[in-house]
């Protein structure tokens, strides 16, 4: 501890049990109810007040039963608020954390954050509503806006490798969630390509018109 602490007291020790626990209950609750997006995990659980992190792990307070509460009821919600806009009700804490295995096998955490859920839900949800725009499409008007993988093909195309794509995947679901705009050098590229449409091909995916959508919106 020398260097590090200012006494022995300071030091703690994981055992190989309590890692082991740590380290299930995580896979438990990826399995359980996280979002998977081209390997990028995006986990959200919320923990009973009578069952916290110390009970669990110190043994200092046993749960009631066999089946601690995470939640799962606003995990679903955020899945369909995440993908939808669904309206959602109202709950006390969040924790959000980002997962993404760098090699097979070792799967590390990117960000991890907590914060009111309410305000997690308000955000997901004004992003698509800030994004929609009026659209004729099929002889009839309706309002639309780009999901999340049309907004990263719009502005990388279908070609970009998986590692560029998902890093900006993470950007853009961050400043959706501290309530910012697209990131500026994203603008940027969005509006290059919408200027260039002689770049495009027949068959390109997403096509011209797509992309210049996505950028209005």
């Amino acid at each position: 501890y020398r260097g590090r602490f200012f006494a022995p007291e300071e030091v703690m020790g994981l055992s190989y049990c309590d890692s082991q626990k740590a380290h299930l209950a995580l896979k438990w609750l990826i399995e359980l109810q996280s979002i998977n997006i081209d390997g990028r995990i995006f986990l959200v659980w919320g923990v009973n007040r009578k069952c916290t992190i110390r009970s669990v792990f110190w043994g200092n307070v046993k749960p009631k039963d066999n089946n601690p509460d995470t939640d799962l009821s606003m995990a679903q919600q955020f899945q369909k608020a995440f993908w939808w806009g669904n309206k959602v009700k109202s709950h006390d804490r969040v924790y959000l954390m980002e997962l993404d295995a760098a090699t097979p096998g070792r799967l590390g955490i990117l960000n991890y954050r907590s914060m009111d859920a309410q305000t997690y839900f308000d955000r997901i949800v004004s992003w698509f509503e800030e994004m929609q725009l009026g659209r004729y499409y099929k002889q009839t008007d309706h309002v639309w806006n780009p999901s999340l993988k049309q907004l990263i093909d719009a502005i990388y195309g279908t070609t970009g490798t998986d590692k560029i794509r998902k890093s900006a995947l993470s950007r853009v679901i961050q400043a959706m969630f501290d309530g910012r705009e697209l990131p500026k050098d994203m603008q940027r590229q969005l509006y290059v390509r919408a200027s260039h449409p002689t770049s495009f091909k027949a068959e390109s995916s997403p096509n011209w018109q797509t992309v210049c959508l996505t950028t209005a919106a």
